[in-house]
């Protein structure tokens, strides 16, 4: 999601921006089922950077390819720049410090028959995740939905798998609960899929949604009420849906100024721990506030009500919704957090410890940045 109400951010964010630097800081005690996590060190993407004549921005996934010490970035750009696309880097971890970042290339995503979407297609890539085993690709789109009287277009969203150089293969299939052909049911716009993650092997995938459809109930507000995103386990083989589980959406972190101006909170990327474990990073919003609020949750679905029949979450509450708890809040760095949309395992630190990577979106914006957090995620 292109957190929108982020464009007219003034120049007061550009100069604390321009003069942050790195700090230390850790996580709060997150109990037994996941490590502490230790901040290590960030890199900025340079606004302006330009490869293989297509506009670097809007970074909004990232997943590592142990074999060939790359990453995938999924850009966000739905063609008014350039063709939608994704990169791979390359940069190493030195001495626990991001170094020589570099692009290796960029790929454009294509249909079945090999045509380049262009932006009347209405895709809205968001994440991608790397199956280095069969050498693909998946990303999820958020689709499209615009219904005034001026227009109107409903596009689903999808899960899709692609060759290595983004050819589409075939996509996963659509639950009804997240189809858009009918007002008032489905996915609001640009809070559909934002988050995904192999498990099993790459065999199984969970997907997430970044905010509540319609028919679960309202979007998250300042108010601490319930609110309710969905996430979807799937298996790969045939691509079909095996099980949808509640999962309880934080309130807005902070109250924007105005009081009826621009605020979100939603999921913004997921990661598999393993069969039934995930974090859940949740991105939040508010206009007047220089900082994102961005919080890692972890969740485990193991004995959660199986919702995948059920068509509303207002009307029929999950028996046994996902319970989380906090691992870590970004805030407790006390530097800039920009738009974090995406993150991944990294290779083992110099420690044996697992890393872990941020990615943020910088919306294309020359106020925002494209920031790559690095963390000790324990053993």
């Amino acid at each position: 999601m292109n957190v929108r109400g982020m464009k007219n951010t003034n120049f007061a964010l550009f100069i604390f921006l321009l003069f942050s630097c790195t700090v230390y800081g850790q996580a709060a005690h997150p109990g037994k089922e996941f490590p502490q996590i230790i901040f290590l060190d960030q890199y900025i993407i340079p606004n302006g950077t330009v490869f293989e004549q297509t506009k670097v921005g809007g970074l909004s996934g990232i997943d590592y390819d142990a074999r060939e010490n790359r990453y995938f970035f999924m850009c966000d750009d739905r063609g008014e720049h350039n063709p939608p696309r994704f990169y791979t880097a390359r940069f190493f971890i030195d001495s626990n410090i991001i170094s020589g970042f570099s692009f290796l290339s960029v790929d454009t995503l294509r249909k079945q028959d090999g045509s380049i979407y262009h932006i009347q297609d209405a895709i809205d890539p968001e994440d991608l995740r790397y199956n280095a085993r069969l050498n693909q690709v998946v990303w999820v789109s958020e689709g499209e939905r615009i219904e005034n009287a001026k227009q109107k277009l409903l596009v689903n969203p999808s899960v899709n798998v692609a060759d290595s150089n983004g050819k589409l293969i075939y996509a996963l299939s659509l639950p009804p609960q997240f189809q858009v052909t009918t007002p008032g049911i489905g996915p609001r716009r640009n809070t559909a899929f934002e988050g995904l993650s192999f498990y099993n092997d790459d065999k199984n995938l969970f997907v997430s949604s970044e905010g509540p459809l319609y028919p679960d109930g309202e979007l998250a507000d300042v108010e601490d009420k319930e609110y309710w995103c969905r996430i979807i386990r799937y298996d790969m083989q045939p691509g079909k849906q095996l099980a949808q589980y509640a999962y309880p959406l934080s309130p807005v972190v902070d109250k924007p100024f105005p009081a009826t101006a621009f605020r979100v909170n939603g999921i913004a990327a997921i990661l598999a721990l393993g069969q039934d474990e995930l974090l859940v990073l949740e991105r939040s919003y508010s206009t007047g506030k220089l900082n994102m609020s961005i919080r890692l949750y972890y969740v485990n679905v193991k004995g959660a009500t199986d919702i995948k029949d059920n068509n509303s979450l207002r009307a029929k509450p999950a028996k046994k919704p996902l319970q989380k708890k906090l691992i870590f809040d970004f805030a407790s760095l006390h530097i800039p957090i920009d738009n974090i949309e995406g993150f991944c395992f990294g290779p083992r630190l110099p420690n044996g410890h697992r890393s872990l990577l941020f990615i943020s979106d910088n919306n294309f914006n020359f106020f925002q940045r494209s920031q790559l957090l690095l963390f000790d995620a324990g053993e």
